[in-house]
Formats: C-alpha cells, sequence, structure tokens
C-alpha cells in the first residue's frame, strides 16, 4: 500500500516564501487530496482493519464523512466497528483507492492494517511514508522568452500570475504560452518532510527530500479546458537539460523523468530541481494547435516505494 497526494488549486510547500500558515495550509488541503493505494493481492473483496487508526472509522472533515472508498469514492460500510468494507476493482492499479480524510498529525510512515480477502487469507500492511507537501513550480521560461517568469503565489499557495480559468469547479491561473514557443524550462522545488529529533532544518522544522524520482507527465492538448483531449502526449525522450542544485542530471529517456541525487537538506528556496521539456515533441498535435489551446504538465515526486506527490500546472497558448 502507499499514498499518492495530488493538491488541488494551491501549491503547499515551504520554500513558497509567501505562504504565512504553511501547517494551516496542509490541514486544510490534505484530508482531500491524500489517497491511499489499497491493494488487493487476491484481486477478491477485502475488509480493512484498521488496527486502531483513527481515519479507518467514519468521521467527518469539514462536512465530508471519510474515508471514501473505491475508484468512485464512495460512502464506508463496515464489517464490524473498525473493520472497513473495500471495493475491489481488478481494472485500478491499486486495486482500491482509499481517501482516509487525515490530518498530517493522524497519519504517517508506521501505521499498520491488516486485510482480509473472502478467501481468509490474511494480508498484514504498512504504510511506509505520507506527504505533507508537494513540488511546486518556481519559475518557467519559454525558447522564445529573453529570461524566466517567477511564479508568484499569495499566502494560501494559489498562484496569481495568469488569467483565471475554471476547471473542475476550481479557479486555477493559466500562463500564457508565447506564439512560437517550442520548448519550455520548469524549475521547482522539492517536497519536504519533518526534521527529525536534532536535526538540522529550516525555519518551521522543513527538510527538502532528495533522493526522489521525479516523472514529468501530462494530457493532450486540448482547445478548452473542459474539453475532450486531443492528439496525442509521450514525454519520453522529450527532457533534456536536468539539473538538481546546479548539477547535472542525465534524464531516463525511457521513463520521462530525472532522478534526484542529492540528499536531504534543510529546506532552502535556492535548491531546485529544472529541465527543458520539447513540446513539440511531447505533444503529436503541437504544431497544428490554435490560438486559445490548453495543456497541462504535471510534476510528480515518487519514492523508490511508490509513495508519490504530484502537482499539475495548465498553460493555455496566445
Amino acid at each position: 500500500m502507499g499514498p499518492w497526494t495530488s493538491l488541488p488549486a494551491a501549491s503547499i510547500n515551504a520554500d513558497i516564501a509567501a505562504i504565512t500558515d504553511l501547517d494551516g495550509l496542509i490541514d486544510r488541503y490534505l484530508p482531500m487530496a491524500l489517497s491511499l493505494a489499497m491493494e488487493a493481492p487476491d484481486g477478491t473483496p477485502v475488509q480493512l482493519d484498521g488496527l486502531g487508526n483513527s481515519y479507518v472509522g467514519a468521521h467527518e472533515v469539514d462536512g465530508v464523512t471519510y474515508p471514501l472508498v473505491g475508484r468512485d469514492y464512495a460512502a464506508p460500510t463496515y464489517a464490524t466497528p473498525g473493520v472497513l468494507n473495500l471495493i475491489s476493482d481488478p481494472s485500478h492499479a491499486s486495486g482500491c483507492p482509499l481517501k482516509p480524510g487525515a490530518l498530517a498529525t493522524q497519519i504517517g510512515g508506521g501505521d499498520c492494517f491488516v486485510m482480509t480477502s473472502s478467501s481468509g487469507a490474511r494480508y498484514p500492511g504498512t504504510l511506509n511514508f505520507v506527504f505533507n507537501t508537494a513540488p511546486a513550480l518556481k519559475s518557467y521560461q519559454f525558447d522564445t522568452d529573453a529570461g524566466p517568469t517567477a511564479i508568484v503565489y499569495d499566502k494560501d499557495g494559489v498562484q496569481l500570475r495568469g488569467a483565471r480559468r475554471e476547471l473542475g469547479g476550481v479557479q486555477i491561473a493559466v500562463p500564457t504560452v508565447p506564439v512560437k514557443a517550442s520548448k519550455v524550462t520548469l524549475v521547482f522545488w522539492r517536497p519536504q518532510r519533518k526534521a527529525g529529533p536534532g536535526e538540522p532544518a529550516s525555519a518551521g522544522g522543513w527538510i527538502d527530500i532528495g533522493g526522489l524520482w521525479y516523472g514529468i507527465g501530462g494530457s493532450a492538448p486540448r482547445q478548452s479546458i473542459n474539453d475532450p483531449e486531443s492528439g496525442a502526449a509521450n514525454v519520453v525522450g522529450a527532457i533534456s537539460g536536468a539539473t538538481a542544485n546546479g548539477a547535472a542530471v542525465p534524464p531516463s529517456q525511457w521513463e520521462g523523468g530525472v532522478l534526484d541525487p542529492a540528499a536531504d537538506l534543510p529546506a532552502d528556496a535556492g535548491d531546485t530541481i529544472a529541465l527543458t521539456l520539447d513540446l513539440a515533441k511531447c505533444y503529436s498535435n503541437w504544431p497544428s494547435l490554435a490560438s486559445g489551446a490548453f495543456f497541462n504538465i504535471e510534476v510528480q515526486a515518487k519514492s523508490g516505494y511508490g509513495d508519490n506527490a504530484m502537482t499539475t500546472f495548465w498553460f493555455t497558448l496566445q
């Protein structure tokens, strides 16, 4: 089992100087953003014994009853108190997504569970890690630009630069891609963890997490932000010029990402990962896109255990 964190309109990161209450933002967004990939090893219906973890029992956060279960995030049902019925879905890679609706103080590495299948087989499991922050974009520069454009955030981690567009009921900032641009250089900050006892850290006790795999993805462009995708998207072979804290990093040409060689260090806004993405290679219909078309770029940080945190950035063509 492993957690997957995808933040909505806000970017939650200790290196964003404008954020004044990072712990408060994590408490606001983590319950809705965090999912656990609960794998049913033999593909049969499963019951999850939370072993006392409070978020397995039915509870309410901001008017929503958690946990939410299955691909469609249905309301929870229980075999007995504390033993949750999981909805097995062989078509889903994780077997059964589970949205626990937990605060950062309620969930973390070392939490234990036991799954029991309808065949009677029992599978113990341990949660490896839970990301509380996610990668955040510091700046971007298209190949037609004279220099990088810094992302401007407010105190809630919401981007302020770019036209506002509605996506899924949420207002997001959508910067503009210049005419004739075909490449973009992204500079982004790592996600963080809290420092251990006596470990050097930044103000607030944060550590930039090193050694993560950064996968780059995105959906094919669409003519309107809510239209179906058109064309195809494949980032493999489209990445170049990757660096970590200023040192060159070889991109993986077969997986579409880079492995960060840096160690865990106190959070520092000057420490970044950068790479250039060839949009004409990534998106099959790039040369034919008309003004106003939208596309997104996803930056996903992943540990060796599969725990990951992802942030999505939207752009529109001029």
